[in-house]
């Protein structure tokens, strides 16, 4: 599958603002008018629930009353946590060959890394620039697959 092209309209810092005029103003005015609405909204609501027609209508259905009750429910406490049902098989010989790969490059940049660090070392001391074999090099204490 071809990666996705990258979008070529990003903003950066200097250009003009993609958004001159700000955040839009309407939505602020409708929040603050229907937070008034509130109290009632919710008195109507708790007495959906408890059976009680909530103006001049019928009496809730009892799918209505649970309605009212989960949005009371989810607004007061919030919505329960969601179980996640994963369906997956590990394959251990991919995973194993993966993990392999990532340890043997990382060796590799080590032992790159530690053979420039050494022959610096000899650089700056005087020593005579002869190739570093890093097999050389004592184990640290404490040392890996099984020294002490």
């Amino acid at each position: 599958m071809p990666d996705a092209p990258k979008p070529t309209n990003r903003w950066t810092k200097g250009m003009p603002s993609p958004n001159p005029a700000g955040r839009p103003r309407w939505r602020d005015e409708l929040a603050n008018s229907l937070r008034g609405a509130a109290p009632d909204a919710i008195d109507a609501l708790v007495r959906f629930a408890n059976g009680l027609p909530a103006g001049h209508g019928a009496p809730p259905s009892p799918r209505e009353q649970l309605k009212a009750l989960e949005l009371i429910l989810f607004y007061a406490v919030g919505k329960p946590i969601q179980p996640l049902a994963l369906d997956a098989e590990l394959d251990t010989t991919q995973a194993n060959r993966l993990l392999d790969s990532l340890q043997n490059k990382t060796t590799e940049r080590l032992t790159s890394r530690l053979t420039e660090l050494l022959a610096l070392a000899r650089q700056r001391r005087g020593e005579p620039d002869e190739a570093i074999d890093v097999a050389e090099v004592p184990a640290l204490p404490g040392g890996t697959e099984g020294e002490p």
